[in-house]
């Protein structure tokens, strides 16, 4: 019955009020709200709104409602911008207005962008003179050195920081709110005075910034970094690993290198099988591979390696593009296994354990190759990348997405500890970001040619290839 009673209450609220009781309206929505009604009170202000949409009052209430009870949804936290910003259209010169605008940016984790939007509340603060609630300045003052923080604007930050604390010290130590501006506050304080060459990183927040996939991969890997070339017309390429790395061997000839893709299909796309390769090459896998991975090799190769040996000590510069962490490993020896291509892999199941590396492994393995590739040529230059072609299948999970995460991200985070080892010549390339992080905003990096799900579209591979290019190579590459 409290349900009935409490839509009928508030049925009969809405038939006998009048245009413009905004007071009246206000104070009802907050009694339905502080009852466990929030749809009927937000309903009952939303409604108001569109018979009075010049009620700023109204659209203050609106959107302190719709950010205290949006429960992290995003489109109730734009509903609630959108009618604060209706609020400072109509009341310009209300400084809490404008801070309430700038609050819903930041829940929507836009620091950054209020800082106008705190600017102007500070600047109508300091118009009304002391008319305006201790807290609420102080949590003014707080916000918009947040926002400056966020821009690198420390020396100002500091200041507001410091003002929101001067107004009342026992609020900065009493309440939550001022909690954050004495502590930013200290360490700001910290690290003033203090040379330091730290860069803040910050992922791009507009759509806009993103959607244009040339323009965000220069954004993001080009124009923040210092250019090193390491490639010329005169380089010596060699490329190993799963097919994306025959189509950065055409992209790179294209361009005026010396390239060539160390081919065998999906076959060499681990770092085991690289591994494994590479000491077949130097003669060093006699005891650790097994009959049939060896003749794969010899498969491709033929009994004589001169030839594969050849291609590893002319060229001087290597891309290993890595395409899975899982492998086949036989029961008994545990020792790395590599089936002929083209063939039903269900039958390995036999005899061999099918299972996802560790991360430790794929780091002793990618050193391994760094070492070996050394041995054959000294003094090279290595790439490595990881391939955003999609793994085709799995033994371990239910699902190949599932499996795909984690083989992928193995490989990364494995990499990535290789590359902050400070060991010479060896970098990192993100074709695999992006294809997966940034292809998701503009579309279209799977498929464009054949419409399927794994082949990585050309126009990927282009604007990847001539990001590469401009920030590794030197002029002389078209």
């Amino acid at each position: 019955m409290n349900m009935f009673n409490t839509i009928a209450r508030f049925l009969g609220f809405m038939s006998k009020r009048q245009d413009g009781e905004s007071t009246a309206v206000i104070e009802e929505s907050r009694r339905l709200v502080e009852s466990g009604n929030v749809d009927l009170g937000r309903a009952l202000l939303v409604e108001q709104s569109h018979t009075n949409p010049r009620d700023a009052a109204l659209q203050r209430e609106l959107g302190i409602l719709l950010l205290h009870h949006s429960g992290g949804r995003v489109s109730e936290i734009v509903l609630a911008e959108k009618a604060f910003r209706a609020a400072t259209i109509i009341a310009p010169e209300d400084a809490e207005l404008h801070y309430w605008l700038g609050e819903s940016f930041c829940y929507q984790g836009r620091v950054a962008e209020a800082e106008a939007i705190f600017e102007r509340s500070v600047v109508l603060l300091e118009k009304c003179g002391g008319s305006a609630n201790s807290e609420r300045k102080a949590r003014i003052y707080e916000r918009y050195g947040q926002a400056l923080q966020a821009n690198d604007k420390t020396d100002r930050a500091m200041e507001f920081f410091q003002r929101a604390i001067d107004i009342e010290p026992k609020i900065a130590e009493a309440t939550h709110d001022l909690a954050g501006a004495s502590y930013n506050l200290r360490g700001l304080t910290k690290l003033k005075g203090r040379p330091s060459s730290t860069k803040i990183a910050r992922w791009p927040m507009k759509l806009d910034q993103v959607s244009d996939l040339r323009k965000a991969v220069f954004q993001q890997f080009v124009d923040c970094a210092v250019s090193t070339p390491l490639l010329s017309a005169r380089s010596r390429v060699l490329t190993l690993g799963s097919c994306f790395a025959q189509n950065v061997a055409m992209v790179l000839t294209r361009r005026g290198a010396q390239a060539k893709s160390l081919s065998m299909g999906e076959l060499i796309n681990s770092t085991f099988a690289n591994r494994a390769l590479l000491h077949w090459l130097l003669d060093e896998a006699e005891g650790e591979l097994d009959e049939e991975t060896l003749g794969v090799f010899t498969h491709y190769y033929g009994a004589e390696k001169s030839t594969a040996r050849d291609h590893f000590v002319h060229a001087d510069v290597f891309i290993f593009t890595l395409g899975v962490a899982p492998c086949f490993f036989n029961k008994k020896s545990g020792a790395f296994h590599l089936s002929y291509p083209n063939t039903n892999t269900l039958h390995l199941l036999a005899e061999n354990e099918f299972r996802t590396t560790s991360v430790a492994e794929n780091v002793q393995n990618i050193e391994d190759i760094v070492d070996s590739v050394r041995k054959l040529s000294p003094g090279a230059t290595i790439f490595f990348t990881v391939s955003p072609v999609p793994l085709a299948a799995t033994f371990e999970y239910s699902s190949a997405i599932l499996a795909d995460c984690v083989s992928k991200s193995t490989l990364r985070v494995a990499i990535d500890e290789v590359c902050r080892s400070n060991r010479k010549g060896i970098y990192y390339w993100p074709s695999f970001e992006i294809v997966r992080w940034l292809g998701i905003y503009e579309g279209g990096a799977y498929g464009a040619e054949d419409g399927t799900s794994r082949h990585v579209s050309e126009h990927y591979i282009d604007v990847i290839m001539e990001a590469f290019i401009a920030h590794y190579g030197s002029g002389d590459l078209k």
